[in-house]
């Protein structure tokens, strides 16, 4: 009898972690077992992990954008506004021109969000705007109006020139260019 009993127990031990403990365990008895939980705990550390990485940083740009001097939010706001000002801008490029003694005409606005072709919503988080206006000058003027242009403060890029010659030795020239803003 003194062997019986040990042989018993054990026998006993194997038969309750086979039959009860491992199968509770991997949760073929329990609608949610333990490993499953222990996963999804993970999961769920990592995802806090992240979302405290993200305030941190949206802190940092928050602290970074309430140090900005006004001076420099009214230079942001002129780099790429957050509306379109199109007299502004003929304006803008009016004077920019009037510096070298040229004078802008001709000017034809095209808004780029009426050439759309795809349907649904549009996602992008910037519109553009295509305007064309004619000006004569001399070809250094010009080229000195497009250099003064590209120093702007505003986004400008100049899509496309055409130019036809004058007896007078000026230049007819046509000038394409897109800007953009912040929807």
């Amino acid at each position: 009898m003194n062997i019986i009993a040990p042989i018993f127990l054990i026998l006993a031990a194997v038969g309750i972690f086979y039959g009860y403990t491992n199968p509770n365990y991997r949760g073929e008895n329990v609608p949610t077992n333990i490993v499953k939980l222990a996963e999804e705990r993970k999961k769920y550390a990592e995802a806090l992990t992240n979302s405290n990485s993200l305030v941190s940083e949206r802190n940092k740009l928050v602290e970074k954008n309430n140090n900005l001097s006004g001076d420099d939010l009214d230079r942001l706001k002129k780099l790429i506004p957050d509306h379109i000002d199109n007299a502004r801008l003929i304006i803008d490029i009016d004077n920019i021109a009037s510096r070298h003694g040229l004078n802008i005409r001709n000017i034809d606005i095209n808004n780029d969000a009426g050439n759309k072709e795809a349907l649904g919503p549009d996602n992008n988080l910037y519109g553009a705007l295509t305007f064309k206006f004619k000006i004569i000058a001399p070809y250094d003027k010009f080229r000195s109006f497009l250099k003064d242009l590209e120093d702007s403060l505003r986004i400008i890029d100049v899509v496309g020139i055409s130019f036809s010659s004058t007896e007078t030795g000026f230049y007819d020239y046509e000038v394409l260019i897109k800007t953009y803003w912040i929807k």
